[in-house]
Order: C-alpha cells, then sequence, then structure tokens
C-alpha cells in the first residue's frame, strides 16, 4: 500500500467541500449498518440503512440510538431497536 502526502491546501479544500443531500444520503447507505425498528404501539416495523437515518426521523442522534441497541430497551418507551440480520 503506497502513502500519499497531500498538501494543506488541498486539505483545507476538501473539508470546505459541500456534499449534496443525495451525496449524504449514499454516503450513510455505503457505509451504515441497517436497522430494524418496531414501533410497539403500531405494531409496525421500519427499515432504516443507518443509526443516523433512524435518529433523524426519530428525533433523536445516532448515538443514542446505539446505547438502545446494545441495551435491548424501548426508546420513549415505544421503539425495539435491531440491527437487521
Amino acid at each position: 500500500m503506497s502513502l500519499r502526502v497531500v498538501s494543506k491546501t488541498t486539505l483545507n479544500k476538501m473539508k470546505q467541500r459541500k456534499q449534496s443531500e443525495q451525496t449524504k444520503d449514499k454516503i450513510i447507505k455505503a457505509i451504515g449498518i441497517p436497522l430494524k425498528v418496531l414501533n410497539i404501539d403500531k405494531e409496525e416495523i421500519t427499515i432504516y440503512a443507518s443509526k443516523k437515518e433512524a435518529g433523524l426521523h426519530l428525533n433523536t442522534n445516532d448515538t443514542t440510538i446505539g446505547r438502545y441497541i446494545r441495551s435491548g430497551k424501548l426508546l420513549f418507551d415505544k421503539y425495539l431497536i435491531t440491527e437487521v440480520d
């Protein structure tokens, strides 16, 4: 594997570049772990591409989603979140 050196100017340009929402969605889907969210009130299952996407739809963040996956507890006493097998 070769090591590639990038100038500070190039690195700053890369950091400042704005990604479109479509590109962000593609990146999330490519690196995310799919999740299954069961709404126990409605007995409805929703599949999300990542913890971040689930957090956006459930009005929380990806860190909280991860905690509830590990604990097995219900988020907001309503949602059971697990990784898709």
